[in-house]
């Protein structure tokens, strides 16, 4: 794991002084303590910072082919780097180190840009053609390391942190209103490329950029595949080709010269991750768990610590637990916002990082379980919603008193029983303040009702690109779009943040494809016994109907008692909404009060009413303190 930063100077530009690049570079200390390069060649400037963990000795960056034509900055893992090795002997290419950089550098100089169709793993990197400046950016197939780009006064900037693209001279921050927005209401951090600071974009998964002054040109050189609607294989066949799938994902997850240890949750797609381990290395892992909690002292029954300790025993692990405090929670979340430069995306950021900062005493690499709830349709309620879409819009086929039934819980789980869009319906579902809150928080000169309907184009164009599926499935693809880049740009920078890289077998992207192709309801459907299929999703979740995650389950069941098989989906949880409405309320009022940015893009009135929110609209707190903070931090 590495920070990587570039600057293409036009060919009439000013150099920036190199002390000012290495200022840029070093704002990425975190995600590379282990060594620096810098690396300058006419209007190309290029640096690194390294995190070593494969060919210790080897691998500093820039990195320069073995032609001289291309230079290269690269964040990753290429996991099946052997047989691309092999391929480059079979071409007379024969490597110098053991390091997956070179393997990168030398893979790209003989096949170009068809080298990525060969490559298994996780990665952002520039290669810079000397001769001509022409530079790609490439960013891995799901998203699992990000990747910032900005035009720049001349300059083409692009970085592995927003903060390291805010210290050129140059730049002027702006926040990005749109997005802002966005943020508020789906807790994402980006819309499609932008970023919360305009003239900031990220690459998005599978993207290719690339930019020969003054052009910019980007595509994608993958995309998920489409649903498949006929079974390939009989529901057991087909959990027994994922069970070998996974380990052999597991199997080239574990290829490191650091030692490798888990982030354990206790629910079924971390039991599953280290009971794989298990088989493969036939020895003891180090695993912790973590949560936030408001007793150091409590033992909760039932909890992620339960489970993760139930698991870790039965697998003879070296276990450990990380408890935060409401305390402890509130710095983390002050000081990880200011490293980031960027609001939170979820409210498991600051455990991750507490795990990763425990773990980095142990390991250099950690496994964690992100992608299998994405792949495998495991938040029940959403996976199932777009049932409730499809239903609202032919009523008529349910009779009068099915109807009133279904209405009311329409009703009671969006606060309405119609939607005129897909687009508006997914995000009434998964979404925290909605527009009409917006528009009484925001001042109006910082707020337009072009806002939310750019945002519903944005999605609902996502959703025509399905075709003509049912919206479960239409909610499936873009659940893996959307929320699985959140959730790895979320553990890329909370663990980075501590120096730890964090691997993810469930989101290879070979398991997410194949897990794109298995008929939905291998993965997700409803319980035979359930008498009222009419019902809207949220009922029937709650009534314990719904069987999320069925094949991976079925997986798990071979592999380890039921109770760590079959437990439900918890992911670190914490008592968050009590602590906003309780432990932090006299903060969060001052905090309100107080801050120059709130009550410069906000309603005074406004925050001053969400201040006294009751405990049931406490988590709207959350996305607007995330915001000030950021704003305080990079706007005063």
């Amino acid at each position: 794991m590495c920070g990587i930063l570039g600057i293409i100077t036009g060919p009439n530009g000013d150099l920036l002084d190199e002390s000012r690049v290495l200022r840029m570079r070093d704002t990425m200390e975190d995600r590379g303590p282990d060594g620096a390069g810098f690396f300058r060649h006419s209007q190309v400037t290029l640096a690194h910072r390294r995190l070593a963990i494969r060919d210790i000795e080897h691998g500093q960056q820039p990195w320069i082919s073995q032609n001289g034509k291309y230079a290269f900055v690269y964040n990753g893992e290429i996991y099946n780097d052997d047989e691309i090795t092999k391929s480059l002997s079979e071409n007379s290419v024969q490597l110098r180190t053991q390091c997956d950089t070179e393997v990168l550098a030398e893979a790209w100089s003989l096949w170009g840009r068809a080298c990525l169709d060969r490559i298994r793993g996780m990665f952002a990197f520039a290669a810079v053609e000397l001769r001509t400046g022409k530079t790609w950016l490439v960013r891995d197939r799901v998203g699992m390391k990000p990747l910032f780009y900005a035009a720049i006064d001349g300059d083409f900037v692009f970085a592995s942190s927003i903060a390291a693209i805010r210290m050129h001279p140059r730049f002027t921050s702006q926040p990005n209103l749109a997005t802002i927005s966005h943020y508020l209401q789906t807790l994402r951090i980006t819309l499609g490329r932008d970023t919360v600071f305009q003239g900031i974009s990220t690459l998005l998964p599978g993207e290719i950029v690339s930019f020969q002054y003054p052009d910019l040109n980007s595509d994608f050189y993958w995309v998920p595949p489409t649903q498949t609607t006929k079974p390939r294989l009989e529901f057991e066949d087909a959990a027994n080709q994922l069970g070998d799938s996974l380990k052999q994902t597991v199997q080239q997850h574990l290829k490191s010269d650091v030692t490798v240890g888990m982030m354990m949750s206790g629910g079924v797609d971390s039991n599953t991750l280290a009971t794989l381990v298990r088989q493969e290395t036939g020895s003891k892992m180090t695993g912790v768990c973590g949560g936030g909690v408001d007793n150091l002292s409590t033992n909760e029954s039932g909890s992620d610590f339960e489970y993760a300790r139930v698991c870790a025993s039965h697998l003879d692990f070296d276990y450990s637990e990380v408890r935060i405090t409401s305390e402890q929670y509130l710095e983390n979340w002050q000081s990880l916002v200011g490293k980031l430069q960027s609001p939170l995306a979820t409210p498991t950021d600051t455990i991750i990082f507490n795990i990763a900062k425990h773990l980095k005493q142990f390991c250099g690499v950690a496994l964690g379980g992100e992608g299998a709830d994405e792949a495998f349709c495991g938040y029940a309620t959403q996976h199932w919603s777009g049932n409730d879409f499809d239903r609202a819009q032919c009523m008529d086929q349910l009779n009068d008193q099915q109807q009133i039934e279904f209405k009311n819980g329409l009703n009671q789980q969006y606060g309405r029983d119609n939607f005129s869009s897909l687009a508006e319906h997914y995000l009434a579902s998964n979404g925290l303040i909605p527009w009409s809150a917006q528009k009484a928080l925001f001042r109006p000169e910082y707020y337009s009702d072009e806002i939310p309907q750019s945002i519903n184009s944005h999605y609902q164009q996502m959703f025509d690109a399905h075709g003509n599926i049912p919206s479960a499935e239409k909610y499936a693809g873009v659940l893996i779009s959307v929320n699985l880049e959140s959730l790895l740009r979320r553990l890329d920078t909370a663990t980075m943040a501590a120096s730890l890289e964090a691997r993810v077998p469930f989101a290879d992207h070979v398991v997410i494809e194949n897990a794109v192709q298995l008929p939905h309801h291998y993965k997700i459907d409803l319980a035979p016994s359930e008498k009222s299929p009419w019902l809207n999703s949220l009922a029937l979740s709650q009534r314990g109907s719904l069987r999320s995650k069925r094949i991976l389950r079925s997986v798990a069941s071979g592999l380890m008692p039921a109770e760590l098989a079959q437990r439900p989906k918890m992911s670190f949880p914490t008592p968050l909404p009590r602590w906003l409405s309780s432990d932090w309320q006299p903060w969060i009022k001052e905090k309100l009060a107080s801050s120059d940015f709130a009550n410069t893009l906000f309603r005074p009135e406004a925050l001053a009413e969400v201040a006294n929110f009751p405990d049931g609209l406490s988590l709207w707190k959350w996305p607007l303190i995330n915001t000030i903070l950021w704003g305080d931090q990079c706007f005063n």
